[in-house]
């Protein structure tokens, strides 16, 4: 049986870190949910349906789980950060992938941790469904115990687990992402620094090497698209000079597979959406999905009823007449306190908005002003909307975090109009 586990730090809350003899409870509580990468997950996931990695959608753990990732030297670093097998790092620490969007940070971080758990350390990732029967599980006699979290920035909270983890002596190692800006331009960094060691690691740019691991898992997956018509050199040079052109992972690996710029590529896509269903139509199917894009550029998610108000859709039409029509380009992740909604990867959703705002959709400054309307009217629905909420605070401290100091306090603005009894302190700092 799969199972996952709650941590909470509050100690007003009936989850307990006691740290005494090593010994941690784990419960079914509010807080922090995680995965435990237990053996049964870990089979699981080996059975279970890989998500479309390779045309830009962020992995799932059955393609960790079957090797659809290409090897990165700099995996065994976080390897020995993470095990520690000569004793040289701080018992509690904090490791932090850095790195552009696109780069291959979370898949990284993924297959860290998944080659952790494959060595027998507890592996606790968070996740966001449900969490199942609880249950109490000791970690004496078994080291360090290894928590995996991604988009650290956003990660409400952290601060708090962090220190009642550190309070109660558990020896503990935790590996996240950022993308570098949001990581340098937020003050997470130097809060966290008191209370932990941390260690940055820097996702560069594909190697010669790894560039040749990565092309070797597109043939053997059958994914070489254009250049399997190339021969193993030709490959190799096409693809780094792609690498040289787009200036990283995901673009190169996309337009190398299809054998033109990822503007043409999505230029397709739109072209195909109005053949397909005529020009006022396709102009509700761009503008909904541009209506996820506006947040899942930076990492967030919509919910379907912020979707269905920033639309203008009826909840209950939003699957035939927008999410049906967009399948391929959307994904849906059913959780424990909402159906959460994304496109295929942040990077691509920003490319996407950059490319439909003032050509066939209006420009981005109105979209965020009409998000932030339907964000208000959501609001105002009653208290089950605590997930849209944090959008007015996160989406301002996004752009703040991209050093768009002026954007920042426009939307900060704007949550105070959408949320006035609860809006968000203006945060743009520097």
């Amino acid at each position: 049986m799969t199972r996952s586990v709650a941590i909470q730090g509050s100690a007003a809350a009936t989850v307990i870190i006691t740290g005494d003899h090593n010994r941690v409870q784990l419960a079914h509580d509010t807080g922090f949910a995680f995965r435990l990468l237990d053996d049964n997950f870990r089979e699981a996931q080996r059975r279970a349906r890989p998500a479309d990695f390779y045309n830009g959608t962020r992995p799932n753990w059955a393609n960790i789980a079957r090797g659809d990732d290409a090897r990165r030297t700099l995996l065994d670093r976080l390897l020995d950060f993470l095990l520690d097998p000569q004793g040289h790092w701080p018992a509690q620490r904090i490791g932090v992938l850095t790195g552009l969007s696109g780069e291959g940070k979370t898949t990284l971080l993924m297959r860290a941790l998944w080659e952790a758990a494959e060595r027998g350390l507890p592996v606790l990732w968070r996740h966001y469904g449900t969490v199942e029967q609880p249950y109490e599980r000791p970690f004496a006699g078994v080291g360090t115990v290894i928590l995996g979290l991604d988009d650290l920035p956003f990660v409400e909270n952290l601060e708090r687990l962090v220190s009642d983890l550190s309070e109660h002596g558990l020896s503990f190692a935790l590996l996240g992402s950022a993308r570098t800006h949001e990581w340098a331009n937020s003050d997470l960094s130097t809060r966290l620094r008191r209370i932990a060691h941390v260690e940055v690691f820097e996702v560069g740019r594909l190697q010669a090497d790894e560039v040749d691991d990565l092309l070797a898992r597109l043939e053997d997956h059958g994914a070489l698209g254009a250049l399997a018509q190339q021969s193993a050199a030709q490959r190799r040079a096409y693809f780094l000079d792609r690498l040289q052109a787009d200036g990283q992972l995901l673009p190169a690996l996309l337009t190398a597979r299809r054998g033109k710029s990822f503007e043409a590529i999505l230029d397709d896509v739109f072209d195909k959406l109005v053949a397909r269903y005529g020009e006022e139509r396709a102009h509700l199917l761009l503008r909904g999905y541009a209506g996820i894009a506006l947040v899942h550029r930076f990492g967030f998610w919509m919910s379907r009823r912020l979707l269905a108000a920033f639309s203008g859709i009826e909840e209950r039409r939003l699957t035939p007449d927008l999410l049906h029509p967009l399948e391929g380009e959307l994904t849906e992740i059913t959780a424990a306190d909402a159906r959460r909604l994304y496109t295929r990867h942040p990077w691509i959703a920003d490319q996407a908005l950059r490319q439909l705002c003032g050509r066939r959709l209006e420009e981005e400054h109105y979209l965020y002003e009409d998000l932030f309307d339907a964000l208000g009217r959501l609001l105002q629905t009653g208290p089950n909307v605590r997930e849209e909420r944090k959008l007015t605070t996160m989406l301002p401290l996004a752009f703040k975090y991209q050093g768009d100091v002026a954007r920042a306090r426009e939307l900060f603005a704007r949550a105070a109009q959408a949320d006035p009894k609860n809006a968000p302190p203006c945060r743009p700092g520097r």
